[in-house]
């Protein structure tokens, strides 16, 4: 009986993990108050996990759920908040709206 337990939650274990996926976004992100609005815009997207952000690198390492949610959502999240997202253009009104410090230099 043990063994049957143990092998069902392995099972449900290996689901969970085979829907959690890592995706890492090119966003040109300049300053903390960038980091944040990305921070708090995706963290109400369903599906997402976890949120890493390299001001750096200018990265975006976003752990979530394939199941509720997918690469493209996610970018265009990004681009809904005023950022580009890999290949997707940020929103130009949501950008216009960034504050100054988060505009791309000119």
């Amino acid at each position: 009986m043990k063994n049957l337990i143990f092998i069902a939650m392995l099972f449900v274990t290996s689901i969970a993990f085979s829907q959690t996926k890592t995706v890492e976004i090119k966003s040109p992100l300049q300053c903390e108050m960038c980091s944040q609005n990305v921070h708090e815009g995706l963290s109400s997207l369903k599906g997402v996990k976890a949120i890493k952000i390299d001001l750096e690198a200018q990265l975006i390492e976003v752990k979530y759920n394939s199941k509720k949610v997918d690469v493209k959502k996610i970018e265009e999240s990004i681009a809904n908040i005023g950022y580009d997202a890999n290949d997707t253009p940020a929103i130009k009104e949501a950008y216009s709206n960034l504050p100054y410090c988060c505009q791309k230099p000119e």
